[in-house]
This record gives structure tokens, sequence and C-alpha cells, in this order.
């Protein structure tokens, strides 16, 4: 995913955590604890994954406001 523009992955995570979260009441539900848990792992990664590029993104943002006003 390194050619894909930055602001792309982040809607595709944005949608898989709004996914992950819409199945994780069913999977804790219906599943078995280790599905449940598998799960719960998924989302946390995601999540995190997300706030890296959210925090990537935020720092280019900043970067290019300095260069333009420099």
């Amino acid at each position: 995913m390194k050619d894909v523009p930055l602001e792309w992955k982040i809607l595709w995570l944005e949608k898989r955590v709004s996914s992950l979260r819409a199945c994780q009441s069913v999977n804790h539900q219906f599943s078995t604890p280790k599905a449940a848990l598998q799960s719960d792992r998924e989302l946390q990664t995601a999540q995190a994954i997300l706030q890296d590029y959210e925090a990537q993104r935020i720092e280019k943002g900043l970067k290019g406001r300095r260069r333009a006003n420099g």
C-alpha cells in the first residue's frame, strides 16, 4: 500500500474500523471466546494504524503550511 495516497488509506481504514465495530457485538454474542478475542485484536490493530496515518497526515499538513508561510 505504499503507492496509495494517504487519504485513501485513511478512508479505507475508517470503513474497516466501522465494519469491525459493527461485527464486534455479534462476535461477542455468538462466537467462541477465541474468535471474539481475534475480532478485538483486529479492531485494535486497525484503530492503531488509522491513528498513525492520521498523525502522518497532520504532520504533512503542518509541514506544508510552514513551507508556504516561510
